[in-house]
């Protein structure tokens, strides 16, 4: 008989160090390389606000978001046993409170959260036992403490990619299924009213195995969904829905074998832009990669940031001056480091740092004060033997266009 712990344990490390799209596994217009087309860094590097170390909480890190405190709300998974978790950390980087959430029958990791409009917090993530999985969604008070849990699922495997709270009141889950596909997976987008109460849901199968990586709300209410399709290689797939999830528009981006993305975000003239790698070069190095499309869904541009062996970003977020600041991880000669990149409205390169002191990043998003970034991630060599260990982090950029 299979082991339910040892097959957890394993989907759970799968899901927590998947790239997006690359949970599977469980364009027409030319790509620019931003670093020439900027002519260089024009600003001096961010500088580290304080890191607060999660080892202390046995947890792992897969999303930080603001909280309405001033402070910040993470979530992941206990590395010491099969919960989710929770975490409020203030303003300076100390952590007010923290909780395990037993979410489901399996092995539990919250992928996104979201601060709940009224105040709290609603969660979700992917609940793993041997046989199959399920997506979980959790509505906490501003404590932390459990108001409600909703499960959604098939008899086969459904993850969790991202969360929002729609303008509703209630919350639109991104992710992929294996329950409704006839072989492989589909993109999977779900509804659910203010208490996770479950409203409609929506497939989208566009090759043999597809899955969601991101969600927006539009600001008519709809959706912006970004993902990736698998087959002959990986394809950037991107869409408007409307506010039932019915596809107004989609492309397909495909500018080499691997274009994978990660993150949406809508645009002031009603387009997107998203985030993510892709291949360059015969050396086939991974470059950050960031594409802008119109209203009607036209690709702008595109264009790449790299400088180490492999450079991919993993969030992308909207800066003050209309511009964007790619944030993600950076990979030379097996070490990982923190990527930081901002660009100008039209995606030429500001600058672009690696910082040796973090790890891996996992997810990451702009702070109130310009030129302030929160992320969140995880580094090798964790505390008492484990693979890795947690962090949230705060930096700030100069603003006024000089170098430190």
């Amino acid at each position: 008989m299979t082991d339910r712990t040892s097959v957890g344990d394993r989907l759970k490390r799968l899901i927590l160090h998947s790239t997006g799209a690359a949970v599977s596994a469980l364009s027409a217009l030319p790509v620019v390389s931003a670093a020439g087309a900027a002519g260089g860094d024009t600003v001096g590097g961010p500088e580290l606000n304080w890191k607060c170390s999660l080892a202390a909480d046995d947890a792992e890190v897969c999303d930080v978001a603001a909280a309405g405190d001033g402070g910040y709300v993470a979530v992941g998974a206990a590395t010491d046993g099969q919960d989710a978790w929770i975490a409020n950390i203030n303003a300076g980087g100390t952590v007010e409170w923290s909780s395990h959430v037993a979410c489901g029958d399996g092995t539990d990791v919250a992928r996104s959260v979201a601060p709940v409009v009224g105040g709290g917090y609603a969660f979700a993530g992917t609940s793993t036992s041997t046989d199959e999985s399920d997506v979980f969604l959790v509505g906490t008070d501003q404590n932390g403490t459990r108001q409600w849990t909703r499960t959604f699922g098939g008899s086969a495997f459904d993850f969790c990619r991202a969360l929002v709270q729609t303008r509703d009141g209630g919350f639109a889950i991104a992710g992929s299924t294996q329950s409704n596909a006839d072989e492989g997976q589909d993109m999977w987008l779900l509804k659910t009213d203010a208490e996770g109460r479950f409203e409609w849901v929506r497939t989208y199968n566009r090759s043999s195995s597809d899955a969601l990586g991101d969600v927006v709300v539009t600001g008519d209410g709809g959706y912006g969904i970004v993902g990736s399709t698998f087959g002959d290689g990986t394809d950037c797939w991107v869409a408007r829905a409307d506010a039932d999830g019915a596809i107004a528009w989609e492309r397909t981006l495909s500018r080499s074998d691997v274009d994978v993305a990660r993150s949406i975000v809508q645009t002031d003239d009603g387009g997107f832009a998203i985030a993510g790698h892709t291949i360059i070069g015969d050396d086939r190095r991974k470059d950050a990669w960031l594409a802008k499309l119109n209203a009607g869904g036209t690709v702008e541009w595109q264009r790449t940031y790299g400088e180490g062996t492999d450079d991919l970003a993993v969030e992308l977020v909207r800066t003050d001056d209309g511009g964007y600041a790619l944030l993600g991880t950076t990979i030379t000669a097996g070490r990982e480091r923190t990527l930081l990149v901002t660009t100008d409205a039209a995606g030429r390169r500001e600058w672009l740092r690696t910082l040796s002191d973090s790890g891996s990043v996992r997810a990451g998003l702009a702070d109130a004060t310009p030129g302030t970034y929160v992320l969140a991630g995880t580094e090798s060599g964790g505390r008492g033997g484990r693979d890795a260990d947690g962090w949230v982090a705060r930096y700030s950029a100069p603003v006024d266009g000089s170098g430190p």
